[in-house]
């Protein structure tokens, strides 16, 4: 039996048990202590710096906030598959430490810090949390959102609902609607805060949701296609081919065997 006591400064102590075959997932902001281990216990830590996960999923403002919309300090439970790829994730982390003489060193070890990052994501159920997709720790929009002020918060209130909408949501306008916005300032301010536009950071959430389904499920393409609201299989195989340069059976046969996309 583990425990694991949340001393973060900005919540509660909270004291997390955990049995076998069970995980704690939590951000770089909270502090652990006092964790007990019962006789004979293995476990086995991942840990990400602000840094780290600021380089994986290319957020360059406020990522410690983005990714905690999805990961809340919580117990998970592991299947055996699961166990067993957390394992070998674990074993290769500690081998490819040893290989910083390889000149694709830095590149490799970025790779193998997503991976080990998407798989823990993988594991979380990021639809039971907050349904109007905005965390609820942000804070609200003000009346005036032309203020100068404004505008990191509507980013973040984008993001927001960008990764609530797991890619099911293609349109600058309806997140603008959401915002109560127009598509127009939406673009601007998006553009000006982060240095892409809507649709880019759309397109970037998007592809990854195909990417993952595509290589790590057995779903079918039309299921995945409609599970993400394309109009029809038609539709999303033209976008997966624009995007990801070839059709989706392509991607999946060149991708599902290696584990990786």
């Amino acid at each position: 039996m583990r425990y694991v006591r949340d001393l973060s400064p900005d919540t509660k102590d909270h004291l997390y048990e955990l049995g076998p075959s069970q995980g704690f997932i939590c951000l770089p902001k909270i502090g652990l202590n006092r964790i007990l281990l019962s006789p004979g216990a293995r476990t086995q830590v991942f840990g990400f710096s602000v840094d780290a996960i600021d380089q994986i999923v290319f957020i360059k403002r406020n990522v410690t906030r983005q990714v905690s919309q999805l990961w809340q300090p919580q117990v998970i439970d592991f299947s055996s598959t699961d166990m067993q790829m957390i394992s070998h994730l674990h074993d290769f982390v500690k081998l490819m430490r040893g290989m910083s003489d390889r000149s694709h060193y830095l590149q490799m070890m970025l790779n193998l810090q997503q991976a080990v990052f998407y798989a823990m994501a993988d594991l979380v159920n990021t639809d039971e949390h907050n349904e109007s997709g905005i965390d609820p720790n942000l804070e609200q929009l003000p009346d005036d959102t032309t203020h100068e002020g404004s505008k990191d918060l509507i980013f973040k209130h984008f993001l927001s609902l960008l990764g609530h909408s797991n890619g099911r949501i293609r349109s600058v306008k309806a997140f603008a609607d959401m915002l109560n916005i127009t598509p127009k300032y939406l673009s601007v301010v998006v553009r000006e805060v982060s240095g892409k536009t809507p649709t880019e950071w759309i397109h970037y959430y998007a592809v990854n949701v195909i990417a993952q389904r595509l290589t790590q499920t057995k779903k079918t393409i039309k299921k995945i296609s409609v599970e993400l609201n394309f109009p029809n299989p038609s539709f999303f195989g033209r976008f997966v081919r624009e995007h990801l340069g070839c059709s989706p059976k392509e991607y999946r046969e060149k991708y599902r065997d290696h584990g990786v996309y």
